[in-house]
């Protein structure tokens, strides 16, 4: 990335780092960037963590680096929870009432912590998180991305536009817009013709049997 000679940076290395890593975690914590129209999918950060409930205990911690929760599943019996807003988690009564405890049924996020409906009734049940992590910033020179090699290039060109709109440049900036809208779509098409291909696979059309 040549962003020029800039006495204005008096630690480029430093700001380059910055760059990267702000590119880094735009990349994966944003649906969608410059304008692409798809979704940015990335299977990479998709992940799933485990945890137990605690008898009387209204909630479990999110798991580490959790950017957005997916769903919750009560993997000892099978069943999906259902997403409700906060909101209607505190509208609920009786949540510290031990006879109002039961199998959850309902999830909501507040903070560190997933929040479940009614109040667990044992410490037995356990619950599988799905959800999108957040990558944890390079630092080392040998550190890499947790994400496919294939995004390299995206990263450095949006850490470059970063760098160019820092430096008050706007019309270069746009200009390489057109490079990581080119590179990102066609990342983005590679994934998504996969998961076609898998739902065609394992969810075949009804009209062909």
């Amino acid at each position: 990335m040549n962003l020029g000679n800039r006495s204005s940076l008096s630690s480029p290395t430093d700001w380059y780092l910055r760059l990267i890593n702000q590119a880094y975690v735009q990349l994966c914590t944003r649906d969608k960037i410059f304008g692409i129209k798809k979704k940015i999918f990335i299977p990479e950060i998709e992940v799933s963590s485990t945890a137990t409930t605690t008898d009387g205990t209204a909630y479990v911690s999110t798991p580490a680096a959790c950017y957005i929760i997916r769903g919750v599943w009560n993997s000892t019996d099978d069943q999906m929870l259902t997403w409700i807003t906060p909101e209607e988690y505190w509208d609920y009564g009786g949540r510290a009432n031990t006879s109002s405890e039961g199998t959850p049924a309902e999830y909501t996020r507040r903070g560190t912590y997933v929040y479940l409906y009614p109040t667990p009734d044992d410490s037995t049940t356990s619950l599988t998180i799905y959800y999108k992590k957040r990558p944890n910033e390079l630092s080392a020179a040998t550190d890499t991305t947790i994400i496919d090699k294939v995004w390299d290039d995206v990263i450095v060109n949006i850490a470059t536009i970063n760098g160019f709109y820092r430096l008050q440049e706007p019309d270069i900036a746009d200009a390489w817009k057109k490079r990581v809208v080119e590179d990102t779509e066609g990342v983005i098409s590679d994934i998504y013709n996969e998961r076609n291909q898998a739902n065609q696979f394992i969810y075949p059309s009804v009209g062909r049997w």
